[in-house]
């Protein structure tokens, strides 16, 4: 990296966390890996950069990666290279579709299919997958979660083909997606195993590169066959204006849903 030392020490003079720093550090030395230099970025360098994250993250990643670089072009005095945008989380073309999920399924193997099913169909979060054990096929798909207890139904077919897939890799007990060093897989490697089923599937990479994106779907999906108050049980949003929130409304529809269930009575007029 570029003058790492003084840019440390320009980080200094704002009041953000150490851990916050670190994350800029971070992804300034990832920029520099990927652009392949070591001396003073140009213009050129951060534009080639800025078309590489837009192609291969999702919304939030790309806005969070240029925000840290926008911290760099400060300490560089190239302020007026700094990235504008938006953070528009209705990012629509971002957000993965049902066809897309049905894309994927088509190109894994056993172990990927279910890890992908397992997001869609339970609607649970990455930190929250290492949770599903071998016990929890047997009792109930249970935890604690930001003091909060919920209880995720499994789908049955996916609690059989989970039962099968645990006899065939003699996972008796514990998390059942494992690395191959016998451990809950790591989000770094999912997304990697993610983005190489997209690309084999022909989906848009930032779709998948966040499994946030199989949340949305599931909540989006559900909402079409389940009550509000039931998704958001599963889903455990404390409010319920969040799980609101991740379900889009067409004026369209709702108007053409007023106009044939609402009674409308016309006055007669007179001349």
């Amino acid at each position: 990296m570029y003058k790492k030392d003084y840019f440390i020490k320009f980080l200094g003079k704002f009041t953000i966390s150490e851990r916050r720093k670190l994350q800029i550090l971070q992804e300034i030395q990832f920029f520099f890996n990927k652009i392949k230099i070591t001396k003073k970025p140009n213009q050129t360098h951060f534009l080639q950069y800025k078309d590489y994250v837009l192609k291969s993250f999702a919304f939030s990643s790309y806005c969070f990666k240029l925000s840290c670089l926008n911290k760099y072009l400060e300490f560089l005095k190239m302020e007026k290279f700094k990235y504008k945008y938006k953070k528009n989380y209705a990012f629509n073309e971002e957000f993965l579709t049902f066809n897309d999920y049905k894309k994927l399924l088509k190109n894994t193997t056993e172990k990927e299919n279910l890890i992908i099913q397992t997001f869609f169909l339970t609607g649970i979060r990455f930190s929250e997958l290492k949770k599903l054990t071998k016990e929890s096929l047997i009792n109930k798909f249970s935890f604690f979660n930001k003091s909060s207890y919920r209880e995720i139904p499994l789908h049955s077919n996916l609690k059989k083909d989970l039962k099968f897939y645990c006899i065939k890799n003699n996972i008796t007990s514990g998390p059942i997606f494992l690395s191959n060093y016998k451990k809950p897989i790591s989000y770094t490697a999912l997304r990697n195993l993610l983005k190489k089923i997209a690309k084999k599937s022909k989906v848009k990479m930032s779709k998948v590169a966040k499994t946030h994106n199989f949340r949305r779907l599931f909540i989006l999906y559900a909402s079409e066959h389940l009550d509000i108050e039931e998704i958001q049980a599963i889903v455990g949003h404390s409010n319920i204006n969040t799980t609101f929130g991740y379900i889009p409304v067409d004026k369209k529809i709702v108007l053409k849903k007023i106009n044939k269930k609402f009674m409308y009575n016309k006055k007669a007029t007179t001349d």
